[in-house]
């Protein structure tokens, strides 16, 4: 709590888990410990990045270390998967502390290795600036409720997008190969834009 590190977090021990509080930073956090965790308290920033690594096949989390708050993603805050990642890893959902995360993306959360996941699956989500999938990754929302806002951007390159929940899209969502699945309840108003340029679009 209340601590800058100069430098790098590694969590690479099964079960290696961090609370995260006070206005902590740090540059770069590796996660590839089979259920690793990063626990943010309520009205923590992202300003470094996290990186979900490592050969390991277990899971890796962001999560919430208490009952419930918000956690923000800060314009220079990142979250991806890096090369030879072989896990799966998911932002939101409870693992070893349990908390409903509220979830503001206001920098980047990339799914970037292919065949990879990224599941972002809080109570509540809204994308402000950019999530993506490349590379073949995998970017999965099934938050509770989640809006990609009218400054947002989801984008998916030769790889897939799924979304499911009650969610809704006055931003920019983006396919240019790939697959997109549009599942859940979406509510039209507000409705932003949907490129599709020669990847495939399913409606469940």
């Amino acid at each position: 709590t209340g601590v800058t590190v100069n430098g790098d977090l590694t969590l690479s021990a099964a079960n290696a888990r961090v609370k995260i509080e006070g206005g902590t930073t740090f540059s770069t956090a590796h996660m590839s410990g089979n259920s690793s965790s990063l626990g943010f308290a309520p009205g923590q920033t992202l300003a470094g990045t996290i990186l979900f690594e490592g050969v390991n096949t277990g899971i890796r989390t962001v999560e919430m270390n208490s009952s419930s708050g918000t956690f923000t993603i800060g314009a220079t805050g990142v979250i991806r998967t890096e090369v030879g990642f072989a896990g799966s890893a998911q932002i939101g959902p409870g693992s070893q502390f349990g908390g409903n995360m509220t979830l503001v993306n206001n920098g980047l959360i990339s799914s970037q290795v292919s065949g990879r996941t990224i599941t972002v699956g809080p109570i509540s989500f809204t994308n402000n600036a950019t999530a993506e999938a490349t590379g073949g990754g995998i970017l999965t929302i099934n938050a509770t409720n989640w809006s990609n806002a009218a400054t947002g951007t989801i984008t998916g390159t030769a790889s897939t997008l799924t979304f499911s929940g009650a969610w809704s899209n006055p931003g920019s969502m983006t396919l240019t190969g790939g697959t997109m699945n549009f599942g859940g309840t979406f509510t039209t108003a507000g409705i932003g834009t949907f490129n599709n340029i020669g990847g495939t679009v399913n409606i469940t």
